[in-house]
């Protein structure tokens, strides 16, 4: 993880904390999405082994494909699709 700042993880935990208090977890995973791609300008996320949280969420929103699973070094990047 070391080509990404430590602040965006940081933004996105206060992101999905932020989602869940408002809508809860059944739309998360599709307020992230909309905010990656809105405010990131981005159709890409990439977490670790360590968020385990996040990694169920976005596993199970229809809304995101795993496209890179490297569990040997427990990184993963997702692919927001429409």
């Amino acid at each position: 993880m070391k080509n990404v700042p430590n602040k965006m993880y940081y933004a996105i935990i206060v992101l999905i904390k932020k989602i869940y208090l408002n809508y809860g977890p059944k739309k998360e995973g599709d307020e992230i999405a909309n905010t990656i791609v809105v405010d990131f300008m981005s159709h890409y996320i990439v977490s670790s082994k360590d968020y385990v949280y996040l990694n169920n969420v976005l596993d199970n929103n229809k809304h995101f494909q795993k496209v890179v699973n490297d569990s040997n070094n427990g990184l993963y990047v997702y692919k927001i699709i429409e």
